[in-house]
């Protein structure tokens, strides 16, 4: 697997939000929310970027990796859940797949590996 080269994280976080905007507006959706991964949550300091998109049909996740230039889409996530559901969904997908500031990892890609 060939990843793209690194940014600087202050950059990445500017850039996952260009590319979030970008995707919704392809999508004819919106972007709801984005939570940098410094912030703390109440289990402690998230290791992605977070962004919320939704429209009159459907809602997801986007996350990004906070130290490389990783995606992955996911169901709607709860503030109270430790459980992420990674989803493959086509036309997000496409949307996202045209960034080449980023690489979108497909679900098997997302699922934890056993030792």
């Amino acid at each position: 697997m060939v990843l793209p080269g690194p940014a600087v994280a202050s950059d990445r976080s500017q850039e996952f939000k260009r590319v979030c905007y970008e995707a919704a507006r392809h999508l004819g959706s919106k972007v709801i929310e984005i939570t940098p991964h410094r912030d703390i949550s109440r289990y402690g300091i998230t290791s992605y970027h977070k962004a919320t998109i939704a429209n009159a049909r459907r809602r997801f996740a986007v996350l990004c990796y906070g130290h490389l230039p990783l995606l992955a889409i996911a169901a709607p996530l709860t503030e109270n859940s430790l459980v992420i559901d990674f989803i493959d969904d086509p036309s997000a997908s496409a949307a996202f797949g045209s960034q080449s500031a980023f690489r979108l990892l497909a679900r098997d890609n997302c699922k934890p590996r056993s030792r």
